[in-house]
């Protein structure tokens, strides 16, 4: 493995010894599946791997013609008047 390939490869290794899930591009090059033992042989490789995304969360009050999106719950009721609900949305990855 040459410096560079080391470089780019680091976050991925860094993330699975922290616990993150690490998912591997299956050979078809279209599904992101999780990995439990990363190998590596050329700096090719490196491209197949990624930490697996964090959903987005979002808490979003709804009014009747329109709505405003937050990054907290707290900050989401701070701001939401009367007539408006709150709901709590997250991303499906």
């Amino acid at each position: 493995m040459t410096r560079e390939t080391a470089k780019k490869f680091l976050p991925i290794i860094e993330a699975y010894a922290n616990g993150e899930t690490i998912e591997v591009l299956t050979h078809n090059h279209n599904e992101w599946r999780a990995f439990s033992e990363i190998s590596i042989h050329d700096s090719d490789d490196v491209a197949r791997f990624r930490v697996k995304p964090k959903p987005l969360e979002l808490w979003v009050n709804i009014y009747a013609l329109s709505m405003n999106a937050y990054t907290t719950e707290d900050e989401a009721l701070r701001n939401r008047v009367r007539d408006g609900r709150t709901v709590h949305m997250r991303e499906v990855v």
